[in-house]
């Protein structure tokens, strides 16, 4: 089971790095599950599998992170919220 470690940033511009919330993510339950602005993309190259934001095209410019390769990625809340959002409605939240 490969993981995504989520870590919510919390600073504002200009100040010293803060974190809050973080999650971990079963990668595998993300395949075929979608939401309005997040969803799950097929490289061209070799077929590897991304977590990718819409709207940004398809070659790659929204991607977000490798979903089998466990990984820890740090985002912004808003980001957060979506990731967990999905999550949920994949039913790949780690505990």
């Amino acid at each position: 089971m490969h993981t995504i470690t989520v870590t919510e940033k919390t600073n504002g511009q200009g100040e010293p790095i803060k974190h809050g919330r973080k999650m971990k993510i079963n990668a595998g339950n993300l395949v075929g599950v979608s939401t309005k602005s997040l969803y799950v993309r097929k490289g061209f190259l070799n077929g590897t599998l991304f977590l990718s934001q819409k709207g940004n095209g398809a070659s790659g410019a929204g991607d977000i992170c490798k979903l089998f390769d466990d990984s820890a990625i740090v985002v912004n809340t808003n980001l957060f919220d979506r990731l967990e959002t999905l999550a949920k409605k994949a039913n790949a939240i780690v505990k």
